[in-house]
């Protein structure tokens, strides 16, 4: 059983940094949205999966003010509306972030590397 099933909504916290221009993939971010929660994302990158699924709310990091908004705002959507966030980031994991579809993306692009071109 997983604990953050229990929570309403997950917080994803990322420090800013100039490094996150290129993009982030923290790996609980993946886990937050697998288990169909809404997530509350204080970051700044070029980047969002949030936004991409919209699973959820961004807020510009290191903003405590903007951090209470956002939880209040989640609290005055429906449960329904906070599921179908939930589902959302669920789904958009399961459609772009597949094992076998990563492997296999990976696997064509060093046939490509390699010279095969019938990758």
């Amino acid at each position: 059983y997983n604990v953050m099933q229990e929570a309403d909504a997950l917080l994803m916290p990322l420090k800013q940094s100039a490094v996150h221009e290129y993009g982030i993939s923290p790996n609980k971010l993946f886990e937050y949205m697998s288990v169909e929660r809404p997530v509350i994302f204080a970051a700044e990158s070029s980047a969002n999966l949030i936004n991409e699924a919209d699973a959820g709310m961004t807020i510009p990091p290191q903003q405590p003010a903007e951090l209470a908004r956002a939880a209040v705002a989640l609290d005055q959507l429906s449960k329904e509306e906070r599921d179908q966030m939930g589902r959302r980031g669920r789904s958009w994991v399961e459609a772009n972030y597949d094992l076998d579809s990563l492997a296999a993306g990976l696997a064509d692009a060093l046939r490509v590397a390699a010279g095969d071109s019938s990758a």
